[in-house]
């Protein structure tokens, strides 16, 4: 009788400990999960512009860079689109910030519906967005910033009892592996739209310029 009672307190200890061995592997296989969430959307915090929801300016050149590589190591074109928001300082004065901001979010929402799955879209800084198009010549890109202009313009944001239709400038630049000298900078790339989207805007905004 004592030996069963022995064999049957280390067989109820061992199921114990079995089970209490078991729940905190649980708990540490559950507290790995949250913290692999946590850090994936700390990740997504630090690439994200916290207005637009868009990829922030951080992460469009370290993907910029990245495509200028791979652009010339395959020998396949890649272009950028870099546009603002026509007069955007005149909406803020008119209608508020909130309102200016609704802007935003809508001008983005719309660039990103007539992207490609492929291409990487973004808000550089202020009312400036940047579109990175992989494997696409100037003619397409330039088709490209034509759809989204006509394709901004034709939209209305709505902030509060206020619809508001702006327009967009936009700056066209291609990196051709085949006919260019060398591997731009990322930083001349884009200064090379950014001057393109300038020149445009001297030019009566509302359209799309290509650099020279």
């Amino acid at each position: 009788a004592l030996l069963q009672n022995k064999l049957l307190l280390g067989l109820l200890f061992t199921l114990t400990l079995a089970a209490f061995l078991g729940i905190i592997l649980q708990l540490v296989i559950a507290f790995r999960k949250k913290m692999v969430a946590t850090e994936g959307i700390i990740r997504e915090m630090a690439i994200t512009d916290e207005l637009t929801k868009l990829k922030n300016r951080r992460f469009l050149r370290t993907r910029l860079e990245e495509e200028l590589d791979r652009a010339s190591r395959y020998g396949h074109p890649l272009a950028c689109i870099f546009f603002d928001v026509d007069h955007f300082k005149q909406v803020n004065d008119t209608y508020g910030h909130e309102a200016g901001d609704m802007v935003l979010r809508t001008v983005g929402t719309t660039a990103q519906e007539q992207g490609r799955q492929t291409d990487i879209l973004g808000r550089y800084g202020g009312e400036e967005f940047l579109m990175i198009l992989p494997e696409t010549d100037l003619e397409q890109a330039v088709a490209m910033a034509e759809r989204l202009r006509q394709a901004i313009e034709n939209q209305t944001s709505v902030a509060g009892q206020h619809q508001i239709r702006v327009t967009a400038t936009f700056g066209v630049t291609c990196y051709s592996p085949g006919t260019t000298a060398a591997q731009p900078d990322l930083s001349d790339l884009i200064k090379q739209a950014d001057t393109a989207m300038l020149e445009a805007k001297k030019a009566g905004r509302n359209r799309v310029g290509i650099a020279k």
